[in-house]
């Protein structure tokens, strides 16, 4: 038991250590309502369920690039194996776009313990396997037209297998969260190229993504509570920040969100519109992005999520009292 702890509280500790001392920027899809699957956000909070949950969310954005934008669909299942014994999930990301698409595959351990009355602390390790169709990027000027884009990587044809491992750490009360992830940690890639043109390109390593994110369910009123939340994201010398403000009136969810895009060509400020609505297992979310200033306007965001997980578990013990993180629901 002592050994399982030290090893949470080493890989909890990994990020923090890394986020000074890595160079630390690619294309990756994150959610607007980032609260909506947990496990994507970050692998640490697998299994923070009172016993199961299912979730999936699709994404459209810039949808004035090429034909149909940048589409995102996720798919989760995730498991609470029981008291002291963490939890077991399994995600599934698919992405498209005028250049290609990416197909993952991520299976996720997390070891959770409590570490006093009310505080707990995850620690996980996620592997995914990746498999990229085309050139699987988008490009500056198609982003800034809206038209084709004309880098000579277009004529690119390119099947690409990437294993990675991603590493992540926790800790939640009943009222708030913190958490910190590091994926692309480790990665083996290999690539099936069919080429136009002789353009000399060789395999590179995933650039690390960090993210460190946090949040509150804080009580104003009888079944009113208000959940702030933040999620800040570097990736060499790409940054992102998304500030959330939410209420929940009894199953009713709204609020305001901010997310910025910092390029040193490309900066991009966004606010959204959030909604959702609980009825008893089921939670569904929609959000509407639209752009307000910077370099970068190429339409509207549109996402929706949908969850089932039920509010209790019947395995435990009469009169057992666990620690229930608010970013569940």
């Amino acid at each position: 038991m002592m050994i399982k702890k030290l090893l949470s509280f080493v890989v909890f500790l990994l990020p923090f250590l890394f986020f000074f001392s890595l160079p630390l920027s690619a294309q990756e899809s994150q959610l607007t309502q980032f609260y909506a699957l947990p496990s994507h956000l970050n692998p640490a909070f697998t299994g923070i369920v009172p016993y199961y949950r299912f979730g999936i969310a699709h994404r459209a954005q810039w949808l004035e690039v090429g034909r149909n934008g940048y589409q995102t669909t996720l798919a989760s299942a995730e498991l609470n194996l029981g008291e002291n014994k963490g939890g077991l999930g399994l995600l599934l990301k698919q992405v498209s776009h005028q250049l290609g698409s990416q197909l993952s595959l991520s299976p996720t351990y997390a070891y959770h313990f409590q570490v006093s009355r009310k505080v707990m602390i995850a620690a996980a390790l996620s592997p995914s396997y990746t498999f990229s169709r085309g050139a699987n990027l988008l490009f500056e000027d198609a982003i800034l037209s809206g038209n084709p884009t004309q880098d000579p990587l277009q004529a690119l044809t390119q099947r690409q297998h990437q294993v990675r491992l991603h590493a992540a750490g926790a800790l939640y009360t009943e009222k708030f969260w913190v958490g910190t992830a590091l994926f692309s940690l480790l990665e083996l890639q290999w690539n099936e190229v069919e080429q136009t043109q002789n353009l000399g390109l060789k395999n590179r390593q995933t650039p690390i993504r960090y993210a460190l994110h946090g949040g509150a369910k804080l009580e104003i009123a009888y079944q009113t509570h208000y959940l702030p939340a933040l999620l800040y994201e570097r990736q060499r010398s790409f940054h992102k920040l998304d500030l959330q403000n939410t209420f929940q009136i009894q199953q009713f969810l709204g609020g305001l969100g901010y997310r910025g895009f910092f390029l040193p060509t490309l900066p991009s400020h966004n606010i959204a519109l959030i909604l959702g609505w609980k009825y008893e297992q089921w939670q569904i979310g929609f959000a509407y992005e639209q752009n307000i200033g910077g370099v970068v306007n190429r339409g509207s965001t549109y996402e929706l999520t949908l969850a089932f997980c039920p509010p209790y578990d019947f395995r435990k013990k009469k009169g057992y009292q666990s620690i229930r993180c608010p970013i569940q629901f």
